[in-house]
């Protein structure tokens, strides 16, 4: 998905993550928990190879065709240094979701602990309704300015993206029936 899409995306990851796991005892100890961490795991082992392999393969749709070849020549060579980036702020607006949350449920400040979530959607629903053409069609720049792009679904990134953010989803929502209200135990 597009660089803003994903990390508006890994907010909401972040704060359901700190929802489901909110009755669990380690919740309230520390901030680095367990369902912290499963969150961090998740993004290194499913988020991220999506994001990289879409901003690799598809860099001018990741940033949206914002960088024009002709104006900003050295893109090319900076695919590598602003893919760091953007995983960086994947798992800081995981991290960033997930404390607002925590902080809303340990101070049992009810919007403070839901703010996280119209945030994250209307931050992806403000940029497919600004991008929507940017989003859906897939090319690289010229391709998309000249009217060739192809149609999202039609390319790797219409399965990886949306396939990510369902595998994130269904993983929170197994987090929730595995351990909803307990502390995992590994020994």
């Amino acid at each position: 998905m597009p660089v803003l899409i994903n990390i508006a995306a890994n907010l909401l990851f972040g704060a359901g993550m700190a929802t489901v796991s909110r009755h669990c005892p380690s919740f309230r100890d520390r901030l680095l928990n367990w369902s912290l961490l499963s969150a961090f795991g998740f993004i290194a082992l499913v988020i991220t190879p999506a994001a990289t392999y879409t901003f690799r393969f598809y860099p001018h749709w990741s940033v949206l065709y914002s960088f024009d070849p002709q104006v900003f020549p050295g893109f090319e060579y900076w695919i590598n240094g602003f893919s760091f980036l953007a995983i960086l702020a994947n798992f800081g607006a995981a991290m960033v979701g997930y404390a607002i949350t925590r902080y809303g449920y340990l101070q049992e400040v009810r919007w403070v602990s839901l703010i996280s979530f119209p945030a994250g959607a209307l931050a992806i629903l403000a940029v497919a309704a600004f991008h929507f053409e940017r989003i859906a069609f897939v090319g690289d720049y010229d391709v998309f300015w000249q009217g060739q792009a192809e149609w999202f679904f039609l390319k790797a990134p219409g399965l990886v993206g949306p396939a990510a953010y369902l595998a994130a989803l269904l993983f929170t929502l197994w987090v929730n029936a595995r351990f909803s209200g307990r502390d995992p135990h590994f020994l």
